[in-house]
């Protein structure tokens, strides 16, 4: 996840696979946070497993914060293998999606 600032997106530094792909958000501590802690940060459900049919439900709950108010977020959602390694456990990438709070 990315945010925009006032000045502009933020998007500095995109997540660069070996194989030329690309994962487009900052690998900044708001990524990482939401990947492995994003409770922390008040939002609940921002990741979730695929099913043995390959699918999977993400309900991503949006905490009530003053400061979020007028931002824009930027989401995007990988699949990958979680015992393999990059870029080989890297299946898919989307596009990165504005999302307005």
């Amino acid at each position: 996840m990315a945010k925009e600032s006032k000045e502009g997106i933020t998007v500095k530094k995109n997540e660069n696979l070996s194989d030329g792909r690309v994962i487009p958000l900052n690998r900044d501590s708001l990524f990482y946070k939401m990947q492995y802690n994003s409770t922390n940060l008040g939002f609940v459900n921002a990741n979730s497993t695929l099913d043995g049919n390959g699918e999977a439900i993400v309900t991503w709950n949006i905490p009530t914060n003053p400061s979020y108010e007028g931002q824009i977020f930027y989401a995007a959602f990988v699949t990958y293998n979680g015992s393999m390694s990059k870029p080989d456990a890297i299946y898919s990438i989307s596009s990165a999606i504005p999302i307005g709070l």
